[in-house]
């Protein structure tokens, strides 16, 4: 049974200057869209299934969105990526878009939303077990095996590339929430943690009240150099290449030679896939 809610403007509280705010970050900057369909989906608004969503801004991400989407098409995924040209090159600026990407999205595609970063690859549809979720929103919280680990990382730590947000005026709330504590941040010039620590704090300290967080199973926001954080034989359904190592290693005249082989063997996979169904 599909359990989404339509409900298209499910503003709570004065929010007037956040969603002015959320909007402007479109206004001054050309974009490039790009959305595909499942074969016989003609069109992802109101259709009621979850759509994935992803953005970038240009160069090194634009081979990444090629990546993303080729691996979209492949599992028949409906899709919606959009590129948003920055004028400057801060990653922290970049990735504090994500709420406001969000929210337009939330407003103008009337559909659950799975929200994947852009340097990651899907690798099985799994269009119905979200199309299944009873809940505002969900999202991995990346823990080691049992017994726990010393990686110098905690448990219980929230990560932002990969989440769904429902059709529930719970997630729009949501949504505002991250984009309020954004916004009051980035008036004091912080811009550290727009995409992913703001909003980690809005849910630890409740801000929306009874909204229904769905934990999700580490196969949907895979790490792909932290086996050890999963359990052991976890599949990897939606897997992160997380681009930023290789691209801060590349401005210290390293190479990451993990990430590169990982994407080489995905590639040879996705290969070796396409001409067998040739036989």
């Amino acid at each position: 049974m599909n359990k989404h809610t339509d409900v298209r403007m499910a503003h709570t509280g004065d929010t007037k200057g956040v969603e002015e705010t959320a909007n402007s970050l479109y206004a001054s900057c050309s974009t490039s869209i790009r959305q595909g369909m499942a074969q016989g989906q003609e069109n992802i608004s109101n259709s009621g299934r979850t759509c994935v969503v992803s953005f970038f801004t240009g160069e090194p991400y634009r081979q990444e969105a090629a990546r993303l989407e080729r691996s979209l098409q492949a599992v028949q995924m409906p899709y919606y990526l959009r590129e948003i040209p920055l004028r400057c090159e801060n990653w922290h600026r970049a990735v504090s878009l994500k709420p406001a990407y969000l929210h337009q999205c939330w407003h103008s595609l009337h559909t659950p939303l799975l929200y994947v970063d852009v340097d990651a690859v899907v690798h099985q549809n799994c269009e119905d077990y979200f199309n299944g979720l009873d809940c505002d929103f969900a999202a991995h919280w990346f823990q080691g095996p049992s017994g726990g680990y010393n990686r110098n990382r905690n448990d219980n730590w929230f990560l932002s590339g990969t989440m769904f947000f429902n059709t529930t005026p719970k997630a729009n709330e949501l949504l505002i929430a991250w984009l309020q504590v954004n916004k009051k941040k980035q008036t004091q010039g912080i811009w550290e943690g727009g995409g992913q620590a703001n909003l980690a704090q809005v849910l630890l300290e409740k801000r929306v009240k009874d909204l229904r967080v769905h934990r999700l199973p580490g196969r949907y926001c895979y790490v792909f150099d932290k086996p050890w954080a999963y359990p052991e034989g976890e599949p990897r359904i939606i897997e992160h290449l997380i681009a930023s190592r290789e691209n801060k290693d590349s401005s210290k005249g390293k190479i990451n030679s993990a990430r590169r082989e990982r994407i080489r063997e995905i590639d040879q996979a996705k290969r070796a896939s396409k001409e067998g169904n040739k036989i």
